[in-house]
């Protein structure tokens, strides 16, 4: 049997990528607050789908706090 994480999953994990290499380009003050910020949001947020995805008992809460965590995430990004 195949493991197949889910879209969303797949999708998290390619912006945590992307983010991981615009954070490399930034300046020196930056690179250490602006983006550990982003790279902890973006954490947040792939917790977040995961524990969405496997427990199913709780999903309204965890999808909840998702968009929450999602939004935030967004708005430091076009900040």
């Amino acid at each position: 049997m195949t493991y197949q994480a889910p879209k969303v999953a797949q999708d998290v994990r390619r912006l945590r990528a992307d983010i991981e290499t615009a954070v490399r380009g930034f300046p020196h003050f930056h690179k250490y607050s602006s983006g550990e910020l982003l790279r902890r949001q973006v954490r947040k947020v792939q917790r977040l789908v995961g524990r969405a995805w496997r427990d199913q008992d709780r999903q309204a809460r965890w999808l909840d706090l998702l968009v929450d965590a999602v939004d935030q995430l967004r708005e430091d990004i076009e900040l």
